[in-house]
């Protein structure tokens, strides 16, 4: 049997168990509804990494909202960058992300880095508000802004504000079940390994646009602790956490990452700015 068909076979199986968790459970959410501590797992007969393949394949697949928080951070001596933020996707493909970036530090050189922005994406149209744009909604299209656009898209596509395909597929196959454990009441099957701290900070990198992929991606390597939890019942995440130690400019720096999937089944309310200015007109202007 070719090696193309085999790896179809075990995308089609992948496919197959996520689609049999959803319809075990249709109401229930990674964030909310009873415990699935007495409920069927139905990833359990699959390989770990191919349980968060499909873990990863239903949520971007599936139709429900998406209720989501994150932080991260990058500390060495002389040196952190950090940020957080919250993230709402309806299930048309309505989102609205608030991030938030900091920095401070003298390597490799001295710098002090601050922002907040908010983008909504509703049917077609794109917006930001930035501190960098004196708080004024500015709508912009793929022409306008290419690498904004082509983040966002990225970013709407995985239903999440850090990409939870891209760290699954940097976990590959070298990640375990670790028994099942709680979170604020409820209980989730927890899978580990490591994944590269780039490929970490490039899950990251799409919610802050073009300046995310510049500021974050190819700039630190290194073996990261990752763990995973997982509803048993729906196969969607509740959390992602990396926490390890890598070197960056000789010295030992600390990355940390949390993702929160609070809620799947709260409805999102997403809507257009009232007011807004073209990223053209702007563009004209200046």
């Amino acid at each position: 049997m070719s090696g193309v068909l085999l790896m179809r076979l075990r995308l089609c199986q992948i496919a197959l168990a996520a689609a049999l968790t959803a319809a075990a459970a249709p109401a229930c959410g990674g964030g909310s509804g009873p415990s699935s501590s007495t409920k069927p797992d139905a990833l359990a007969e699959l390989p770990a990494s191919d349980a968060l393949l499909a873990s990863a394949m239903h949520l971007a697949g599936d139709g429900r909202p998406v209720h989501a928080e994150f932080s991260w951070a990058v500390d060495r001596e002389s040196f952190e960058i950090k940020g957080n933020g919250t993230y709402l996707e309806g299930p048309g493909g309505e989102v609205k992300l608030q991030a938030h970036y900091g920095g401070v530090g003298s390597v490799p050189s001295s710098f002090v880095e601050e922002n907040d922005s908010t983008v909504i994406a509703i049917g077609g149209d794109a917006y930001v508000l930035t501190l960098a744009a004196d708080l004024e909604w500015i709508h912009f299209t793929h022409d306008d802004l290419p690498a904004d656009w082509d983040a966002l898209t990225r970013m709407v596509g995985s239903r999440s504000p850090v990409s939870y395909a891209a760290i699954v597929r940097a976990l590959g196959s070298d990640v375990a079940r670790q028994g099942r454990e709680g979170i604020r009441g409820q209980t989730y099957q927890r899978y580990s390994g490591t994944a590269d701290a780039n490929a970490i900070m490039q899950a990251v990198a799409d919610a802050y646009g073009s300046q995310g992929q510049m500021m974050l991606v190819n700039r630190f390597s290194g073996p990261v602790q990752t763990d995973i939890w997982v509803d048993a019942v729906t196969s969607l995440p509740r959390r992602i956490r990396a926490d390890g130690y890598f070197q960056y400019l000789t010295r030992r720096t600390h990355l940390t990452l949390t993702v929160d999937y609070t809620d799947f089944t709260s409805a999102v309310d997403v809507t257009a700015p009232a007011t807004s200015t073209s990223f053209k007109d702007i563009a004209r202007s200046s």
